[in-house]
């Protein structure tokens, strides 16, 4: 449930989120099945365990950034963690009509991120992990990387 902002922002939010957006059954660039552009990130059987209930670890990264995500994938293996980390493709805000932005409403020129469309998109993408992550379990601990450590 969203509280605060113009109520049909929110609703054309909905509506774009569940066509376009995290909501939706397939976004341009993601297929996580193929495993060359998104691998698996299997944890360590004796790995470190972060001292956390039944974590659940997600990865941020943008369908284009392959590369990234190779290099995420060595660095994190070194760390021997014990949970198995899970892609989270991000949000692109240069996709997300202007208006719909912090729920306004309309394009906001004056805003400090009008220039800045991911940080929208940013956000939402945190956000929908936190949400997805506790309708799954809403008992796990939750951890998010993003794939530029």
């Amino acid at each position: 449930n969203f509280t605060k902002g113009d109520p049909e922002a929110i609703k054309q939010w909905i509506a774009w989120d569940r066509a376009e957006g995290w909501s939706s059954p397939s976004r341009p660039g993601v297929n996580l099945s193929n495993k060359e552009v998104w691998p698996d990130l299997k944890g360590a059987p004796k790995g470190w365990n972060f001292g956390l209930a039944d974590p659940q670890v997600f990865v941020l990264s943008m369908p284009l950034r392959a590369t990234r995500r190779q290099r995420f994938k060595q660095q994190i293996e070194s760390l021997c963690l014990s949970a198995d980390l899970h892609w989270a493709p991000a949000l692109d805000g240069s996709r997300i009509p202007p208006e719909l932005r912090w729920m306004n409403g309309f394009v906001d020129k004056q805003s400090w991120d009008y220039s800045r469309p991911g940080n929208w998109a940013c956000y939402a993408s945190h956000l929908a992990i936190l949400r997805q992550a506790h309708a799954a379990c809403p008992t796990c601990d939750v951890v998010v990387f993003e794939d530029d450590i």
